[in-house]
């Protein structure tokens, strides 16, 4: 599978990865043997991310035909008080 094969969007906090391996076929044969092997198909797998992850800091790497996603969540933040005055 190859870079070109994958699509990875993401729409309304659902993150969905798509792939599709083109046909491939493969023939062997040894003797009288003959052994073939056809190779395609399609695949989806979607997530929800949920609302503590930082959208627009997600980034996807491809290398030696592994995927990698990384999906920071948010910096927590301490809640703040403040007085408010009274008039």
């Amino acid at each position: 599978m190859s870079r070109d094969d994958i699509n990875v969007t993401l729409e309304n906090g659902v993150l969905t990865l798509e792939a599709e391996v083109h046909r491939e076929e493969k023939e062997e044969r040894e003797g009288r043997v003959i052994r073939q092997e056809r190779r395609y198909g399609k695949f989806m797998r979607s997530f929800n991310l949920g609302e503590d992850v930082s959208e627009e800091e997600i980034d996807a790497s491809f290398k030696d035909g592994v995927l990698k996603l990384k999906v920071p969540k948010h910096e927590e933040r301490q809640p703040q008080r403040k007085r408010i005055e009274i008039h």
